[in-house]
């Protein structure tokens, strides 16, 4: 991709260059996900007088939200399918069956 924005007449870019640009969207991308599927998400009632929804929340915390979501969004290394608390004990209810002695 680097060669054929050269090409193009952009600025130089090596391949590195965009490896760190992919790296750094990724990360917003995935951060701004996060938020998305947290407990709480909302507007400010100053973001809302302003006319501001969901969807330009998420395009402000990562540019391309949405176009990185079709092509991302549904991969568990990216949002993983479930999630398990840490330090909770699984609690188990057991029925006592009083025909065995």
């Amino acid at each position: 991709m680097a060669v054929h924005l050269a090409s193009l007449g952009f600025p130089i870019c090596t391949s590195a260059i965009m490896q760190k640009k992919f790296d750094k969207y990724l990360a917003s991308f995935k951060k701004a996900r996060e938020w998305s599927m947290s407990t709480g998400v909302g507007l400010t009632e100053e973001e809302v007088t302003r006319g501001m929804t969901i969807e330009d929340k998420l395009n402000q915390k990562c540019p391309f939200y949405h176009r990185m979501y079709a092509i991302f969004g549904h991969r568990a290394n990216i949002v993983p399918p479930a999630s398990v608390e840490d330090g909770l004990p699984l609690e188990l209810e057991v029925e006592e069956d009083s025909s065995v002695s």
